[in-house]
């Protein structure tokens, strides 16, 4: 008798950084916030996209990124927001990323992350 064993494919694995730029900026100028969202893992990531961002301070969106399909394992994705400031202060930016493994369709995050970008007259 043979025995057989089948080889464990790992599960798609999330990690997330946060940027924003340029910063300092004037008032009146957009500054960008990217969130670089890379899946390690060998199965592809579904539905990869942001919580609802929690933002504090004087900051206007421009424009905000769509969610994402499919990542597949091993690559990255950046997900891009422009605001604008109509007043001096600090923008504080705070979300998560999240999706689904394509396997098992298990809740994939890579934890809760802010920036701070200050607007300057």
């Amino acid at each position: 008798m043979g025995h057989c064993s089948a080889a464990r494919v790992p599960l798609a694995d999330f990690h997330a950084l946060i940027a924003a730029f340029p910063d300092p900026v004037c008032w009146g100028v957009y500054v960008r916030i990217v969130v670089s969202v890379t899946n390690s893992g060998q199965v592809p990531a579904l539905d990869v996209r942001t919580a609802t961002p929690y933002i504090e301070g004087p900051g206007v969106l421009v424009s905000a990124p769509a969610w994402i399909p499919v990542l597949a394992g091993g690559a990255s994705a950046h997900l891009t927001w422009t605001y604008v400031s109509p007043t001096a202060g600090s923008l504080r930016f705070t979300t998560t990323a999240l999706g689904r493994d394509a396997r098992d369709n298990s809740p994939l995050t890579a934890g809760s992350f802010n920036v701070v970008s200050s607007w300057r007259i």
